[in-house]
């Protein structure tokens, strides 16, 4: 990762400034210099140039060189930091089970690729997030997932985000030894912002990269 700054850290939601800016104090740079998401849980991924907040998107990628620190929030879905070293290129996306489904990882490579990455150089890095082990589905969301994605016990059903996230990063040409998933259940850990553990309640967990 070389001097790229990776991290998650958790944090009361408020999409105010205030507790932004408590997290990136310490990292010590500019709230001046972040880049955000309005996120809606879709599929929309953008190259930015420029920090501000950018509406109905859940992934923004920008070159190292604009000196920009992209951010997301999450509680339970999957944070995704792509690195392209060779080209200064560095990605943010929200994942969550609409995003996924809809493989938003795909926009956000795909961005990639048109400025000139190499996908053997593309590193892909997964956060925290709700794993299988507790993050039980419906068949409304089970259906728009294949079955070898969904884990059936005692008549329930389970969700794999990382696996159809990995799936399709495999499919598209990053390679296996490129992309690194957490262990960390946000659900099981209680050190972790979880919607589906906290509901109303839940925080939120920022996710920085620059």
């Amino acid at each position: 990762m070389t001097n790229n700054i990776i991290f998650n850290l958790k944090d009361t939601f408020n999409l105010g400034t205030n507790n932004l800016t408590m997290a990136v104090s310490k990292v010590k740079f500019e709230v001046e210099n972040i880049a955000s998401c309005i996120q809606t849980h879709s599929n929309h991924v953008q190259y930015i140039d420029k920090p501000g907040i950018y509406k109905d998107t859940d992934g923004l990628i920008t070159s190292i060189k604009n000196n920009i620190y992209l951010t997301i929030q999450t509680a339970d879905c999957v944070p995704i930091f792509i690195i392209d070293n060779r080209k200064d290129m560095i990605g943010l996306v929200h994942s969550g089970w609409k995003g996924t489904s809809r493989s938003i990882i795909l926009s956000a490579i795909s961005i990639f690729s048109d400025y000139g990455s190499n996908l053997n150089d593309v590193q892909v890095y997964l956060g925290p997030f709700i794993k299988s082990c507790c993050y039980e589905v419906k068949n409304d969301v089970a259906q728009f997932f294949d079955d070898e994605f969904i884990i059936c016990d005692n008549n329930k059903l389970f969700l794999c985000l990382d696996l159809k996230i990995k799936s399709d990063l495999l499919n598209v040409g990053v390679q296996n030894s490129n992309i690194f998933i957490s262990d960390i259940c946000t659900y099981e850990n209680k050190k972790f912002c979880s919607y589906r553990r906290d509901k109303d309640k839940a925080g939120r967990m920022y996710s920085i990269i620059g």
